[in-house]
């Protein structure tokens, strides 16, 4: 009887991981692809999908030095491409830049960034450098862009319950300005 207990715990401690394993292999598997498709347009030979069917491609290269995190980030905020990794809009009137993500995939770390960490944001032509300024916890936002051109990476509040939820993180990001000698 003993033994038939220990069995069945297992399997269900296995049938409770299976989901995030399968989104935590899911999503590195992801980011590999996306890695070799930006690698593909970067090196001049046109816009490539990670995979044929995929109607999303790669439009930046998100770093967290502190946090030793490189993210491949989709164009648009669409659920299909926030599956497979952090969403990008660019405000075409203020350049406020949003970036997207899923809590327990990829912006997973985002819960340990605070205010005075560097982030680099590569849009194609170099990485630019930002320094955080805020680290906002919000219930039920309406998230409305600053209007100064700065970046806000987005998820679900970390700590929060597993599931849907209205709570959401929010890190503010300023440019750093390079200082050139004359």
């Amino acid at each position: 009887m003993k033994k038939w207990l220990r069995y069945t715990g297992l399997a269900l401690l296995l049938a409770g991981a299976l989901p995030l394993g399968w989104v935590q292999g899911k999503a590195w598997l992801a980011q590999l692809l996306i890695a070799r498709s930006w690698a593909v347009e970067q090196a001049g030979h046109g816009r490539q999908p990670p995979w044929p069917w995929a109607d999303f491609h790669p439009v930046a290269v998100l770093e967290i030095p502190r946090l030793h995190r490189t993210l491949y980030v989709l164009n648009g905020l669409s659920l299909r491409t926030l599956a497979f990794g952090p969403g990008y809009y660019r405000d075409p009137e203020t350049g406020d830049t949003l970036l997207a993500a899923h809590r327990n995939s990829h912006f997973l770390g985002v819960r340990k960034l605070r205010v005075g960490d560097e982030l680099r944001l590569d849009r194609g032509h170099g990485p630019e450098r930002w320094r955080v300024v805020e680290v906002l916890d919000l219930a039920r936002p309406r998230l409305t862009l600053p209007g100064d051109g700065s970046l806000l990476l987005s998820t679900c509040l970390p700590d929060h319950k597993p599931g849907p939820t209205p709570y959401r993180r929010v890190i503010r990001a300023r440019p750093i300005q390079s200082h050139r000698q004359s």
